[in-house]
C-alpha cells in the first residue's frame, strides 16, 4: 500500500506513512501509550515518567498537528493487533481505499 516506516514528518517520526495519500498509521504500544484498557487517566507511567493523562494528551496533541497538516492518522493498540492482526490490517486496508477513491475522483474531475 505504499507505506514508508520511520517517516520524518516536520519534527515528527510516525511510524508509517503513505506520502502520497497523507496516511499515517501509529503503532500504540499498551505500556508505551498508557492503553485507556488498562489504565486510568491518574495512574502514574514510570517508564514515561507522566501519568497516562498527560501521555494521552501528548498524543492527543500530536494527531492533531498531523490532521492539521492534511493527514489521516490510525491508531493501532498494541493489544489489539495481538488479538486480531488480520482485522487491523482490513480497518487499515479499508480507511488505504476510501482515501484512494476520493483522490482518485478529485483528480478525474480535474481532468
Amino acid at each position: 500500500m505504499g507505506f514508508v516506516s520511520h517517516y520524518q514528518i516536520d519534527r515528527m517520526q510516525v511510524d508509517e506513512c503513505n506520502v502520497d495519500l497523507k496516511i499515517v498509521i501509529e503503532y500504540n504500544g499498551d505500556m508505551w501509550h498508557c492503553n485507556p484498557r488498562t489504565w486510568t487517566a491518574e495512574q502514574y507511567n514510570t517508564a514515561i515518567r507522566m501519568t497516562a493523562g498527560e501521555k494521552w494528551g501528548k498524543d492527543i496533541a500530536r494527531h492533531k498537528v498531523l490532521r492539521n497538516m492534511g493527514y489521516t492518522v490510525i491508531v493501532i493498540w498494541e493489544s489489539s493487533w495481538i488479538a486480531d492482526a488480520k482485522e487491523c490490517i482490513r480497518k487499515i486496508e479499508e480507511k488505504y481505499n476510501e482515501i484512494s477513491f476520493i483522490k482518485n475522483n478529485r483528480e478525474t474531475n480535474l481532468l
